[in-house]
């Protein structure tokens, strides 16, 4: 059976034409779960949310530099100076994203759809101050502005957390523990009611984290301390994970325009 198999012609031989990079799986470790505005692959409403976005943000800095910089309403009355060849050409992008939108008969215009969407030129009152001279009193409630600073909230909540979570196990010097602790309860302060638990757990903790992390040059946390720390810290997390009604508020109009169902909020 050896020589039968020795003897036997190579497999190759069975592929003349064959290269081991046609046989290669290819890796997707590096690329996104959902596609971005720039690939062909992604949903027109996709790429229509980023790019809005993009040009909110475009003509938040344009209309800074012309000296209106108030966080809580936009002017009345703007002459966009049309230097800004970026959120021009971002525009046009958006223009085209439009009239490819289903069902059919879609928008003609980007006015004509954020004149349809009223929600969405709420969400965008730049774009539906530059596009259509609506001008809207409320920028922050309601708008993208508060989705960017929740998204950023949740976000350093979560580095914050995890930071947290290593450190009460890898590190051998506990001296600023409690400070982290303090850094990570003002921030849930600022997640609002759906995370007041973790807050009351520390308010119940914090004071003999402090005394333990003041007791000599090195302090360390007991072995029952890390763990409360790193429960503390993964709960935090999972809560923030879930995206409870709660935290993704300002969020809602985004996710209703790309009509995400609720289980994939998650």
């Amino acid at each position: 059976m050896v020589a039968s198999i020795a003897a036997a012609a190579p497999a190759a031989a069975l592929f003349p034409r064959a290269t081991p990079e046609e046989y290669a799986v290819p890796v997707r470790l590096d690329d996104p779960l959902r596609a971005s505005a720039d690939e062909p692959t992604a949903r027109t409403e996709d790429q229509l949310l980023a790019l809005l976005s993009l040009t909110e943000l475009l003509l938040k800095k344009e209309l800074a530099e012309m000296g209106h910089t108030s966080k809580k309403a936009l002017p009345r009355e703007v002459v966009w100076p049309g230097e800004n060849k970026l959120a021009s050409e971002t525009l046009v992008r958006v223009e085209n994203l439009v009239s490819r939108l289903r069902p059919a008969p879609a928008p003609t215009s980007l006015r004509q759809f954020l004149e349809q969407r009223d929600e969405l030129a709420k969400f965008f009152p730049r774009v539906a101050l530059r596009v259509c001279g609506v001008h809207r009193d409320a920028v922050n409630k309601g708008s993208a502005d508060a989705m960017w600073a929740q998204s950023t909230l949740l976000n350093d909540l979560i580095v914050l957390a995890s930071q947290l979570g290593a450190d009460a196990t890898q590190l051998t010097n506990h001296k600023y523990m409690a400070h982290q602790v303090a850094l990570l309860y003002q921030n849930l302060n600022a997640g609002g009611q759906a995370l007041a638990p973790y807050k009351a757990k520390i308010e119940k903790k914090f004071d003999e984290l402090k005394k333990a992390t003041n007791q000599g040059d090195e302090p360390q946390l007991s072995p029952a301390q890390k763990d409360w720390l790193v429960s503390l810290t993964h709960d935090v997390i999972a809560a923030i994970s879930a995206l409870p009604p709660a935290l993704r508020a300002p969020m809602q109009p985004a996710l209703d325009f790309l009509g995400m169902p609720e289980e994939s909020r998650l």
